[in-house]
């Protein structure tokens, strides 16, 4: 063993020692520092305390997602805010309603922050729950700026919706960054759209917090943001006559846009009233660690489960192209809400439901995405789901990175294809070659869990 191998290898063991006692005492940003990047829809930052409604006003709000969303034409700026490191009180044509709690006045702040109590707008950011915010949505908390020809908070009141738009258009450094959060007073709802992001979001906090025991993050510090994405973000009702159960939180990740697959995308404002039963889902993820797409090394292998109340499909495993896109038939499934789980080897699994039921109709018609028919023979109709970021580090498969994952790459550590010690498991991005890269990409993930499979409903 070389000095240099021999050296490393002890500092990573002083990583996994660290972990080890770490997670003992409770600790695990120890492990991974206060502030790690970290996707996922419904992430709770409360799940060791008293497990929240799982329903109702005092539960944690789910978040859906879907593409090609499109931000409206809102005409008018809020005075004063073309500016930095400010923040601006601004009454509202609507009551809004947020954790069981109606309001008519918001707080915005220049750096992607929007509160109802209070909103301390820092520059710096942290991920969820984050001090200080109370009553809080986060479209896309970050270090920005207005203060520029043309930027500021713009809003529009829609009466026919009975909604508030708010459109910030702000500044990451040269990079333009757009985006606007509407509020439903009807229904509650929570809409964010994308337009420009600044390297995919990758220092920005998205969610939604009352305080320190009621979050729903997004994302944190991560690239997971692109133009069009959708998010909603709702509260599940509780059924008639029921009252609010106790429990913890399932998160779900959705994606309902139903779309006529064509190998050119084209993306129109049109209505199409007719529900066409899909015959084929197309999926797309973003595996961790590998070149941006399109890449030969996007091309993995990933399993797919659909299940509705009645129904469990298990389809064999396959492998997404170089863009991360996979597909399977669904022509024997009858149309409904199904469950879905997809898991790659190495890679921590993801979660949420689809409809196989036709296009998404909502409150925002202009955003349904229709998509002219291929030109191939024999084209059939598809439904589209976004899975989006698979998170890497599950070396021994158990959906789950912890130590026992750690051993498997030190093991390893150093060798590259050919050599007797080396592990593929290890490999998390491709190279070939189990290097501090890999090291680095378990370390990012340490402690995390893929979605459990699918429970019977």
């Amino acid at each position: 063993m070389t000095p240099y191998r021999r050296s490393t290898l002890l500092a990573l063991l002083t990583f996994a020692l660290g972990a080890i006692a770490a997670l003992f005492i409770g600790s695990a940003a120890i492990v991974l520092g206060a502030h790690q990047p970290r996707v996922g829809p419904g992430y709770s930052a409360n799940a060791l305390a008293t497990p929240a409604p799982t329903c109702g006003p005092e539960s944690n709000y789910t978040v859906t997602q879907a593409s090609f969303g499109r931000i409206g034409l809102n005409a008018d700026q809020v005075p004063g805010s073309a500016c930095d490191e400010c923040v601006l009180s601004v009454n509202m044509p609507i009551t809004f309603t947020m954790y069981g709690q109606s309001f008519t006045n918001v707080v915005l702040g220049d750096n992607g922050t929007l509160s109802f109590v209070a909103n301390p707008n820092p520059p710096g950011t942290t991920c969820l729950p984050a001090p200080g915010f109370t009553y809080a949505i986060l479209p896309y908390w970050d270090n920005l700026t207005m203060n520029f020809s043309g930027g500021g908070i713009y809003t529009t009141y829609d009466a026919n919706l009975n909604s508030f738009a708010i459109e910030w258009r702000a500044r990451k450094g040269s990079d333009p960054v757009n985006f606007e959060v509407t509020l439903y007073e009807t229904t509650g709802r929570i809409e964010v759209i994308f337009g420009s992001v600044s390297n995919s979001g990758d220092s920005a906090t998205v969610g939604v917090q009352r305080d320190a025991t009621l979050v729903t993050e997004f994302s944190c510090d991560a690239p997971s943001l692109f133009p069009g994405l959708l998010l909603t973000f709702t509260q599940p009702p509780c059924p008639t006559g029921t009252p609010t159960p106790a429990g913890s939180r399932t998160s779900t990740r959705t994606s309902t846009v139903t779309a006529t697959h064509s190998p050119t995308r084209t993306t129109t404002a049109t209505v199409t009233p007719t529900s066409i039963a899909a015959n084929v889902l197309v999926g797309h993820v973003t595996w961790q660690g590998r070149p941006a797409q399109p890449h030969p090394l996007q091309q993995l292998p990933i399993s797919l489960t659909l299940k509705s109340a009645t129904i469990e499909q298990n389809y064999p495993a396959q492998t997404t192209d170089a863009s991360g896109f996979f597909t399977v038939t669904t022509g024997n499934l009858p149309p409904g809400i199904y469950q879905y789980r997809v898991k790659g080897t190495k890679y921590l699994a993801n979660s949420g439901t689809v409809s196989l039921q036709g296009l998404y109709s909502g409150e925002h018609e202009h955003r349904i995405v229709s998509e002219p028919q291929s030109s191939e023979p024999n084209a059939l109709p598809s439904t589209q789901v976004e899975i989006g970021f698979m998170r890497t580090g599950d070396a021994n498969n158990d959906n789950t990175v912890t130590v026992a994952d750690f051993n498997i790459l030190a093991r390893a550590f150093g060798h590259a294809v050919g050599d007797p010690a080396y592990d593929d498991r290890a490999d998390f991005s491709g190279d070939q070659t189990v290097n501090i890269v890999d090291f680095n990409l378990l370390k990012l993930n340490f402690g995390m869990t893929g979605a459990p499979p699918i429970r019977p409903q």
